[in-house]
């Protein structure tokens, strides 16, 4: 599973540690020219109309006498951080929900679809050369359970969204637009809908995100900038476009087969425009999508394609944005529809949990039972499964399939409620009573059946305002606050082997990274829940030497802890959480000991799950990065080096560790990718490998250099780009070993 992806304001090579899973640039601070006074706007020119855009032109036409008037009126912003303008803003790009109108799968009796997205993500500044930046989120790890036709509605849970944070995205005006430190931005998502089969189609996401940053490049950011807000908006409506046509007629041709089934892809390109500028953007672009651009790629499925009847949008990033009921669709077979979301970061989706007070429990929705299945008291998680809609007409509506509500039957006291066809009968009308929620058939309350334990089921229960398994309340869904549990020691993280979600996974020391894995709740009642899993640490049985697992959260008394200043306490047996044998490498189990404050392998902190300042590794002689080959994340990838101008979102981002590992940013990090010395010898190209803190992976910093240990060669910038990083005999006086260190 991926988490969500945070992008870098810009490339560059000084980066922050606060952009999750990549980094962030600060431009230098230059000061406008102190002449430099506002300029008229000029008349509006023809320009090239994007197909469909013809309404868009009375829009600017009607526009443009306001927007002299603004822009002759307003002079140059004093210069901020990063240049003019106010302070930058964050917004997220998510997927929310998906309805499936045909599933791919169709030819293929009794088989259903398992959707998921792939965000091609990008950001680059109108006129400015080299600015693009470009990325992938979403995982063929994340896709949902199997949907059929008609079945959807279907609410991704966090892990699911693809979701894209883009940082410090600063708006401006036309008038803001004069200062020339200030650069107009483009974001957005070439998004994919699949369907996931059995092969992953990464590697071609991951080639087509190099191959978009290029095109971008090629046409937005070499583009003259008008200084009127209609002309600008103009040659914005007929130039975004740009890009993806430079796929269809020049790059994704040279990319071999489809793997995977692409259902469709449609773009999402937000400016970041506020003022009179958002308000002419919005109102040309109000009736405006993206055409339908075939980009043939030899392989199965059929092509991917942007859709005849869907589109992509421009839009301003002036307000939040909700696209509901998004086409995506193949010529012949799949059809999703998306409802996709551009928000400031943080916003909440607009569903309820309903969360038991006293047991601190949500009424959660099984994927095994989905299909008129069950209703679980479950630890509140955030969850999809966990998101509710009540109706004006008293249902409550399930979250991950059309049509189903709530429903009581006709059963009486004790009778277990499911989700089945809405249709308006007694059994699925409910009203708010205080705190206790009440259905019509028989005059019972939804309640927990006393211990909320795993296995047990919401049932109705006789009326009665005092009992606490009847006391409900109503809130937003949100997402937990998930820390990560770092053993400071070894600055090791607890995670689950493999990011396995299934009962009985090990949990292990590992690199700390993002990954959902790593992210841990410890909710009111003990229970430390796993973000990737929704299940629960389990000290199997809490005897001390006992190795912890994840399982499904339920009443027994191993499974509750509690925070004792350093330490994290299993309750039962009062045993301490531990890393076997204090080993430093990655991979240890993690297992309960007698507790010992004086023990460094029992010294925890939980965390906020801040992102690691993942860097470049530059020579700065040469100016050349050291880049994993094609950003190819396989055991054996040579690795380059590359102009650190053209950075990769992960083939470019190391970060060296406390036990003196290099790390690869490649998957986030979450798959322990690290700079490998094979032999040892000299001239050896390094490599990408399995990180297992061999000799042959461990780095020691000597001033600028970086010696191997297995030999004590020097890691050597090769003379050209693209040639091999190589071992080499250490010379103080080489400039080939020089690198910008550390890199933490």
């Amino acid at each position: 599973m991926t988490s969500r992806t945070r992008t870098p304001s810009s490339p560059g090579a000084q980066r922050t540690p606060d952009a999750q899973s990549t980094q962030r640039t600060q431009s230098p601070q230059r000061t406008p020219d102190a002449q430099r006074t506002a300029r008229p706007a000029r008349p509006l020119r023809r320009r090239r109309q994007h197909p469909g855009s013809a309404p868009a032109r009375v829009l600017l036409a009607t526009a443009v006498g306001l927007v002299a008037l603004v822009a002759g009126a307003c002079s140059p912003p004093t210069p901020g951080p990063g240049g003019g303008g106010p302070s930058g803003s964050s917004y997220t790009l998510r997927a929310t929900k998906v309805d499936v109108v045909a599933h791919n799968d169709a030819f293929l009796q009794g088989t259903r679809d398992e959707p998921f997205i792939y965000n091609i993500w990008f950001r680059v500044k109108l006129g400015v050369p080299n600015s693009a930046v470009v990325g992938v989120s979403g995982s063929r790890g994340s896709a949902t359970m199997s949907l059929g036709n008609g079945e959807g509605r279907y609410l991704f849970s966090t892990a699911e969204q693809g979701a894209v944070d883009f940082d410090d995205v600063r708006l401006f005006d036309i008038g803001d637009l004069l200062n020339p430190n200030n650069h107009l931005e483009v974001v957005g998502s070439w998004t994919w809908a699949m369907e996931s089969d059995n092969i992953s189609v990464k590697g071609l996401a991951d080639d087509s995100a190099a191959l978009l940053r290029t095109a971008l490049n090629n046409t937005l950011g070499t583009m003259t900038v008008p200084s009127d807000a209609g002309a600008l908006v103009g040659d914005l409506i007929a130039s975004i476009p740009h890009p993806f046509q430079f796929f269809a007629g020049a790059a994704l041709a040279s990319i071999p087969g489809l793997t995977d089934d692409v259902v469709g892809s449609n773009i999402y390109a937000g400016v970041a425009a506020t003022g009179t500028l958002a308000s002419v953007l919005d109102a040309a672009t109000a009736s405006v999508k993206i055409p339908f651009i075939e980009i043939p790629i030899v392989g199965i499925p059929p092509d991917i394609g942007l859709n005849p009847g869907g589109g992509g949008h421009i839009f301003s990033l002036s307000q939040p944005r909700t696209f509901s009921g998004e086409d995506f669709s193949q010529w012949n077979s799949g059809h999703h529809r998306y409802e996709m979301q551009m928000v400031p970061t943080g916003t909440p989706l607009a569903f309820t949990q309903i969360r038991n007070a006293h047991y601190g429990r949500c009424a959660d929705l099984s994927y095994a039972n989905a299909d008129g299945g069950l209703v679980d008291p479950w630890p509140c998680n955030g969850n999809g499964r966990q998101g509710w809609v009540l109706t004006s007409g008293g249902q409550i509506q399930t979250p991950v399939r059309t049509n189903r509500c709530i429903d009581a039957g006709a059963g009486g006291n004790g009778a277990t409620v499911s989700s089945q066809g809405c249709n308006g009968s007694a059994g699925q009308q409910w009203r708010i009573s205080g705190q206790q929620l009440v259905n019509g058939a028989q005059n019972l309350c939804l309640g927990i059946p006393g211990q909320p334990v795993s296995g047990t089921h919401l049932k109705l229960r006789p009326w009665s305002n005092t009992d606490p398994e009847q006391q409900w309340t109503l809130e937003p869904l949100k997402p937990l606050d998930y820390q990560r549990v770092r053993f400071t020691d070894r600055d090791r993280c607890a995670g689950v082997a493999g990011a396995d979600t299934d009962n009985g996974a090990a949990v292990l020391s590992w690199m700390c990274t993002d990954a959902p894995d790593q992210g841990w709740y410890l909710d009111p009642q003990g229970f430390l829940i796993n973000r990737g899993s929704d299940r629960c640490l389990d000290g199997n049985g809490g005897q001390a030497g006992a190795e912890v697992l994840i399982w499904n959260c339920s009443d027994v008394p191993w499974q509750r802890w509690e925070r004792a200043g350093t330490q994290l306490v299993n309750s039962y047996r009062n045993t301490c959480l531990a890393v076997s044998n204090n080993q430093e490498l990655p991979g240890a189990r993690l297992r309960l000991v007698a507790c010992d404050t004086a023990d460094p392998a029992q010294r925890v902190l939980m965390e906020p799950a801040t992102p690691w300042a993942w860097t470049q590794l530059r020579n700065p002689d040469a100016v050349l990065c050291a880049q994993a080959a094609d950003n190819d994340s396989a055991n054996g990838t040579i690795v380059r080096g590359s102009d650190c101008a053209t950075y990769q979102a992960t083939g470019q981002g190391w970060k060296l560790d406390p036990g003196g590992l290099v790390l690869s940013r490649i998957d986030g990090g979450a798959n322990g990718k690290c700079l490998d010395a094979t032999t040892g010898a000299a001239g050896a190209a390094v490599v990408m490998w399995d990180c297992h803190g061999g000799a042959n992976q461990r780095w020691r910093v000597d001033g600028s250099r970086l010696v191997n240990d297995v030999a004590g060669r020097c890691l050597q910038a090769p003379a050209t780009v693209d040639d091999p990083l190589r071992l080499a005999v250490c010379d103080s006086s080489s400039a080939a070993q020089r690198w910008t260190l550390p890199l933490q």
